[in-house]
């Protein structure tokens, strides 16, 4: 399985629009403090689930991803086959930034 790391520059819920008609999937608000808050969650035929998420910081400064800290927005695919996703890109960036397979 790969799991595909995204970075997304725009609103968090720009980016939910973008991505669930480009893809028709529909994604669910959640809440979760080991998210960093507001979060929003899809699954989709061919993977286990997107995560739209913010790229956000502890109260000690660190980062959910603190290699990407110009990306406000994360996208996750996990677990999805051997093929890298089209995204939309619009008036938002969407950048695939990282790329593990288990």
């Amino acid at each position: 399985m790969k799991y595909f790391l995204y970075g997304a520059t725009g609103s968090m819920w720009e980016v939910v629009e973008d991505l669930s008609s480009a893809l028709g999937v529909k994604f669910e608000e959640r809440d979760s403090s080991y998210k960093g808050g507001k979060y929003f969650l899809a699954h989709g035929e061919g993977l286990q689930e997107i995560s739209v998420e913010s790229n956000w910081e502890d109260e000690e400064g660190f980062a959910a991803e603190p290699n990407f800290k110009e990306y406000p927005i994360l996208v996750y695919f996990n677990g999805v086959g051997d093929k890298a996703w089209c995204l939309p890109s619009g008036s938002r960036v969407i950048v695939l930034l990282r790329v593990d397979e288990i």
